[in-house]
């Protein structure tokens, strides 16, 4: 969402609804929020996806929903998301079958 350099109400919303509904305690899930206004970019360790196949898809898929949220699937947002990909080993065919049903 951030990678854009714009931070789109929509996003934001997506965002909040999917932090809302997480099993996370209340305080953990306030955190999170506060830190989606924030312009600063958020470290993610996303290594607990490396063995883990389904988890993996579903961060890559929730990725790419929330980059086309906005309508307006940025360069940078693609460039990230396989960034993200190739850390977590994702096989690089099927993220670009992805990417390819993601262009509207």
């Amino acid at each position: 969402m951030k990678i854009d350099g714009k931070i789109e109400d929509s996003e934001m919303a997506y965002l909040q609804d999917f932090i809302e509904n997480t099993p996370l305690s209340n305080q953990d899930q306030m955190q999170l929020i506060e830190q989606l206004g924030s312009k600063e970019k958020t470290t993610v360790d996303y290594s607990v996806f490396k063995e883990n196949f389904d988890e993996s898809l579903t961060l890559v898929v929730d990725m790419i929903a929330l980059a086309n949220i906005d309508g307006n699937f940025h360069v940078t947002e693609r460039m990230f998301i396989k960034n993200v990909a190739k850390t977590i080993g994702f096989d690089e065919s099927d993220l670009n079958e992805l990417l390819g049903n993601s262009i509207k």
